[in-house]
Order: C-alpha cells, then sequence, then structure tokens
C-alpha cells in the first residue's frame, strides 16, 4: 500500500457493531470493513488484512475457528 492512501498509517480494529476494518486517524480518516464475521479465525483476518492493504481482490476465506463456538458459550453463560 502507498502513503498517500493511508497518509495517517493504518490499524486494525474490531467494533462490536462494525465488525472487523482497517482504519486510519487523522484528517483523512478512513475505514474500510474487511467483511468478516465477527468471530473469523485470526489467520483469516490476517490475510483478509493483508489482501486489502495490497489492494488485491477479495476472495472466499475460511472463516472457521474452533474457538469460537466456545467464545460464543461462554458470553451466552454469562448473559444468563
Amino acid at each position: 500500500y502507498g502513503a498517500q492512501e493511508w497518509p495517517d498509517g493504518v490499524f486494525l480494529g474490531w467494533d462490536q457493531r462494525a465488525g472487523w476494518a482497517l482504519c486510519t486517524e487523522g484528517e483523512n480518516r478512513n475505514l474500510e470493513p474487511l467483511d468478516l464475521d465477527t468471530y473469523a479465525n485470526p489467520a483469516t483476518v490476517a490475510s483478509r488484512t493483508r489482501s486489502r492493504l495490497y489492494g488485491d481482490p477479495d476472495r472466499p476465506v475460511d472463516e472457521s475457528w474452533d474457538g469460537a463456538a466456545l467464545l460464543d458459550a461462554a458470553v451466552k453463560a454469562w448473559e444468563d
């Protein structure tokens, strides 16, 4: 990626409403969603991030992650 696209640098962020996204701070704030599930496999997040930064087209990715079901169950148990 070039400095002209991300003049303030780039950060990987997660928001409970918007999900995973690339974002910047500063005057030219950009937000580019990664279009991944909340509980996406960390390797998938890294792969999609790299693709977006290099301007490659999105490809199908395997978002399955063994830890996602355990995390979801723990959150539901905490809510009850």
